[in-house]
């Protein structure tokens, strides 16, 4: 953490072993990167940008942290959490903004969470 920028993601350089700050909120304070869960080569997690609210984000080993989607389109956040994979599906709970809480799945290959429809 950093006074300047609140509570931030964080890696260390690999060549020169310095800190690095993956700063993903750079208007309004922390970003407030939480529940994080890996699958295949990324970092999954939750992480408020300062636009889009609190979503779901993730890191691959040699890039910048990634907004994989805005579930609660705008500036509501859809507070994804409760992360768990199972046979290579990041699943999660998610608030659209429309039908409220429910589960979602994200296939890596796709890129793409669906929300599950068990809610109806």
């Amino acid at each position: 953490m950093e006074e300047a920028n609140g509570t931030e993601l964080w890696t260390i350089d690999p060549y020169s072993g310095s800190p690095i700050n993956l700063n993903i909120n750079y208007h309004s304070g922390a970003s407030n990167p939480d529940n994080f869960t890996v699958l295949g080569n990324s970092l999954y997690f939750s992480a408020n940008d300062g636009y889009t609210g609190t979503e779901l984000w993730k890191i691959d080993h040699n890039a910048y942290p990634q907004q994989v989607e805005d579930i609660n389109w705008g500036s509501g956040s859809s507070n994804p959490h409760n992360f768990t994979v199972v046979d290579n599906i990041l699943y999660f709970s998610a608030d659209d903004g429309i039908s409220g809480t429910q589960m979602w799945g994200l296939d890596p290959n796709t890129g793409t969470p669906n929300p599950l429809g068990i809610y109806g």
